[in-house]
């Protein structure tokens, strides 16, 4: 009688919880407030395409590399920042954050951004980059009722994810 009980409890928790996940209304105004964020990857750098030496007898891919690059088999561009991001609720960023790029440090620089929520709770943001001004664009999902977002970078040859957490 046991495992009838357990698996029909278990049963009507996820049809509890398919329930509250289908009926989530998100928008601009979900997110909103101070986000601590972290971010981590690779972005290729100086448009230089060149194939990887293969490792245990297979090919690992193709990454941009500096013609300067000593070692072929470390992929450049290796991207790790955290930061402070402040939403508005109404679709507007104010970002704060130091970064490593290939081991640049970049320290506490102020930039803007903005965002868009859909109304089933995922969402794209474009950061205005610290170092030069260009777009930087991530889609996110948002999870545990807007206290945090999960992001992946988009653009193309950018590999980063990361969290952002409601502080």
């Amino acid at each position: 009688m046991k495992p009838a009980i357990t698996t029909f409890v278990l049963v009507v928790t996820a049809m509890l919880v398919t329930v509250q996940v289908s009926s989530a209304q998100c928008s601009n105004s979900t997110v909103s407030g101070p986000y601590g964020f972290k971010l981590a990857g690779f972005s290729p750098q100086n448009g230089n395409s060149c194939r990887i030496l293969p490792l245990a007898g297979g090919v690992v891919g193709t990454a941009a590399v500096r013609p300067s690059m000593l070692n072929p088999n470390q992929l450049p561009g290796t991207i790790a920042i955290v930061g402070l991001m402040i939403a508005d609720g109404a679709g507007r960023l104010t970002i704060t954050s130091s970064a490593s790029v290939d081991g640049q440090i970049t320290r506490f620089y102020t930039y803007t951004g903005s965002y868009t929520v859909n109304a089933n709770c995922t969402g794209s943001l474009t950061m205005y980059s610290g170092t030069n001004g260009q777009p930087v664009n991530y889609d996110f999902v948002i999870a545990r009722g807007g206290t945090e977002l999960r992001l992946v970078g988009t653009d193309q040859g950018l590999a980063v994810t990361g969290t952002a957490i409601h502080q």
